[in-house]
């Protein structure tokens, strides 16, 4: 659920925690780009199944890859909206090759990755 004082600002932070993985954030990249593409196909098509399709198939990738991956607790209790939004804004910062700055900028490691 959406706490009220929750803002994007803060959220972001817990999004990159619980995204730290490779793994886990290789599945977003898949479930958003499902979502999207066969949301579209839908709508232009005129096909509610596929949009509903879509959503299910997109939120189970996702989901499932926390679990996956052993990365914990997933965030779409807390926002699906800043969620979805964050899934957008991560696959934006991976393709422009900042996303590594990201999870420097607030102290988020790979737990696998670096050793540690």
């Amino acid at each position: 659920m959406l706490r009220s004082n929750d803002r994007f600002a803060e959220f972001w932070p817990d999004y990159l925690r619980a995204h730290r993985k490779p793994g886990t954030r290789i599945c977003h990249y898949i479930a958003t780009l499902w979502g999207v593409s066969l949301s579209l196909y839908g709508i232009a098509t005129l096909q509610i199944g596929y949009v509903i399709a879509a959503i299910a198939g997109g939120y189970a990738l996702a989901i499932g890859s926390h679990y996956a991956f052993r990365d914990g607790k997933t965030l779409v209790g807390r926002s699906a909206v800043m969620g979805a939004c964050a899934d957008f804004r991560m696959i934006g910062l991976a393709l422009m090759g900042r996303l590594d700055d990201e999870f420097r900028k607030y102290g988020i490691a790979d737990k696998e990755s670096s050793g540690k």
